[in-house]
């Protein structure tokens, strides 16, 4: 009797399941500029591949500087009187420099800080070097910073602004307002102020990890 011999392979397939993982995208923006600051910062928005679980902002308006004085006669001083300032960080919104604000949007954060006055300085007659130190001079720098942080989540109006293919634009604004009385009819003196903003957005999202197979083999012999 002839058998024939059929072979047969067979594979079994196994899918595992897609599995889930929270991961996060930051992106950041940043701006610093001398006296009163108007700027917009961008950062891209998400892309619209996979959900979108927060969106949190953490931003930085900062502003330092300082006033320096010489004598250069027999008599002189100063007294900084009003040394203040006002940031603004707008989601959206437009520049108007011209009367100092920003226009529409959504305020995020916003901070009117006055710092500590100089008080009345008085110095010594000129001692022939414009350093603004020694006794004839005098230098009074002053500094302030705010942190900002807001989580937006999908139930937030705003979260639509961060899903999309484009940018997100935030107005920022930093007012220097001052009020120095200059003692002496023979002086140097000036005010030197920078501002700033940092900005940075983390996308909270839901990434993937790419469905897994697996396969294996094997060779079954029929006989007949």
């Amino acid at each position: 009797m002839r058998k024939s011999v059929i072979a047969l392979f067979l594979i079994v397939m196994i899918a595992l399941p897609t599995l889930a993982l929270a991961d996060t995208q930051v992106v950041t923006d940043s701006y610093e500029g001398l006296t009163d600051v108007y700027a917009t910062l961008t950062v891209p928005q998400f892309g619209t591949g996979q959900t979108l679980n927060s969106v949190t902002i953490a931003a930085t308006g900062w502003g330092d500087g300082y006033l320096f004085y010489e004598n250069t006669g027999l008599f002189g001083g100063f007294n900084m009187s009003l040394n203040e300032f006002t940031f603004e960080f707008v989601l959206g919104g437009e520049l108007n420099p011209d009367n100092w604000e920003i226009v529409g949007g959504d305020l995020l954060f916003d901070v009117i800080e006055e710092l500590p006055p100089s008080g009345t300085v008085f110095v010594e007659e000129f001692d022939g070097v414009i350093d603004y130190a020694g006794p004839s001079g005098a230098t009074f720098p002053y500094s302030t910073s705010h942190d900002w942080t807001m989580e937006i989540t999908p139930d937030n109006p705003l979260f639509a602004n961060f899903v999309g293919d484009g940018d997100v634009d935030f107005s920022v604004m930093c007012l220097t307002w001052f009020s120095v009385t200059i003692y002496g009819a023979d002086n140097d003196w000036g005010l030197h102020t920078e501002a700033g903003f940092d900005v940075s957005v983390t996308y909270d999202y839901d990434g993937a990890v790419p469905t897994e197979t697996t396969s294996f083999g094997g060779i079954k012999a029929l006989y007949r």
